[in-house]
């Protein structure tokens, strides 16, 4: 080995189509923030030239070429190596969207910034398995676009952004704004008379219900009577739950009438009705047939009792 050499660390600035470098730069911590700085340590006991980078970022991947030349030599002599620098995904949240309001019937834009080397794949979830539009599972695209904020549509979203080296999910909760809407369970229900029977809806308001109330023929119902109780509960997803219990049983105006549940928000009001149709064979409420007593005891004929019991033991059986 000669005893003076020049060697020198450079970057491939420029590649043409064969991989031969057309233009170089040279690497030098002058005049460069600490975390930019290149270390050029020259010849150690093995004769060898190493470059050391301090905080390697993705910005620094690249081939480098190390290039020796000595007093004897017209020409240099270099060897080169590339670098990959890879990074995990993640996700930027000043450019994701956040949780979100909209008006019912307003389309929403979902907006997902993924970082990473290689660069992410961005897929789309819904959470619950939901589907998204089209009746897709997921979607692979940073933006996700709803055509209308609706009940079917809110929900939470997930965007995860994936490549070989990790995965970085975001949730983005959208909420959409209307009057309330009200499913009836069922609309139509039968029962026979002399049974108690419960009549239910589901309420799906966003935001909350601020009344809620049940009328028979446009009669309101008193909450808690003698013959009529009234009960709420919350259910998953901002749902609510209420129910009309008779507890002095079916009587035969009953299938001449027409049950209705009410409910009114901030933002507008609805309403669902039930009829009650009549039946040879009592229904179990609660997974329980609930004939009605009076003072003078039970009035069944025995056939009303065979079949509370048939209908008893199959429901044990299920």
């Amino acid at each position: 080995m000669p005893r003076k050499l020049k060697a020198k660390w450079e970057r491939c600035r420029r590649m043409n189509e064969d991989g031969v470098c057309l233009s170089y730069s040279g690497l030098s911590s002058r005049n460069k923030p600490k975390f930019d700085r290149y270390s050029d340590l020259r010849q150690d006991a093995f004769n060898s030239y190493i470059l050391s980078i301090y905080n390697i970022r993705v910005s620094q991947s690249g081939t480098y070429y190390c290039s020796v030349k000595t007093a004897l030599l017209t020409k240099r002599t270099y060897d080169y190596i590339h670098v990959f620098v890879y990074e995990v995904p993640t996700i930027d949240p000043l450019s994701t969207t956040p949780d979100t309001v909209r008006m019912e019937g307003a389309p929403v834009q979902l907006n997902c910034k993924a970082s990473g080397n290689p660069t992410p794949v961005v897929l789309w979830r819904k959470s619950g398995g939901s589907t998204l539009p089209g009746g897709n599972p997921k979607i692979r695209n940073t933006t996700l676009n709803l055509a209308s904020c609706d009940q079917e549509t809110k929900g939470i979203y997930m965007c995860v952004a994936s490549n070989k080296y990790g995965t970085a999910v975001h949730t983005i909760t959208l909420d959409c704004l209307g009057a309330p809407k009200i499913e009836p369970a069922p609309s139509i229900m039968y029962q026979k008379a002399g049974y108690q029977a419960k009549l239910s809806c589901t309420i799906f308001s966003s935001p909350e219900v601020t009344r809620v109330w049940w009328r028979k023929n446009g009669e309101d119902i008193p909450g808690d009577s003698q013959r009529y109780s009234v009960s709420e509960m919350k259910a998953a997803l901002g749902r609510v739950i209420t129910k009309l219990h008779l507890k002095d049983g079916v009587q035969n105006s009953d299938y001449e009438s027409v049950y209705s549940c009410h409910v009114l928000n901030p933002l507008g009001y609805s309403q669902a009705n039930i009829t009650i149709n009549e039946s040879s064979i009592p229904k179990a409420v609660g997974g329980k047939l609930m004939p009605v007593s009076t003072s003078a005891g039970v009035v069944f004929s025995l056939h009303d009792w065979l079949l509370q019991l048939l209908l008893l033991v199959e429901y044990m059986l299920v």
